[in-house]
């Protein structure tokens, strides 16, 4: 994900932005961190990613018609959710969301993300 765009199929939607309307997340990804989530029946993965903008989110990518569906106005349910967060640091945020979500992460994907979160 680190210096892609997230343009089209790869855009989260952060539903909180424009004073909760909503809006698709655009930009290029400086770096980000993502967690498979695999004993989850609700999310695929969970991760925090910072853009080339200095602008850090947490984000979730739901199973689809799982969990609180979100929708856009035009009607599509988005799996791809963005939180835009305004306190914190990447390293933080990850080390955080890891310990967070340990329990749907298998045992061994936790210990290769934990060596990823402590290098950060």
């Amino acid at each position: 994900m680190n210096g892609q765009s997230i343009e089209g199929d790869g855009r989260f939607f952060d539903r909180d932005a424009n004073g909760g309307a909503g809006a698709e997340v655009s930009g290029r990804v400086a770096t980000a961190i993502q967690f498979r989530l695999t004993e989850s029946e609700q999310c695929i993965a969970r991760g925090v990613m910072l853009m080339e903008d200095g602008t850090l989110y947490t984000f979730t990518v739901r199973k689809p018609g799982r969990g609180d569906v979100i929708t856009r106005r035009d009607g599509q349910e988005v799996c791809r959710i963005a939180t835009r967060m305004h306190h914190g640091t990447f390293a933080g945020l990850a080390c955080g969301l890891l310990e967070f979500e340990r329990e749907y992460i298998d045992a061994d994907l936790f210990a290769f993300y934990s060596k990823q979160v402590d290098a950060l």
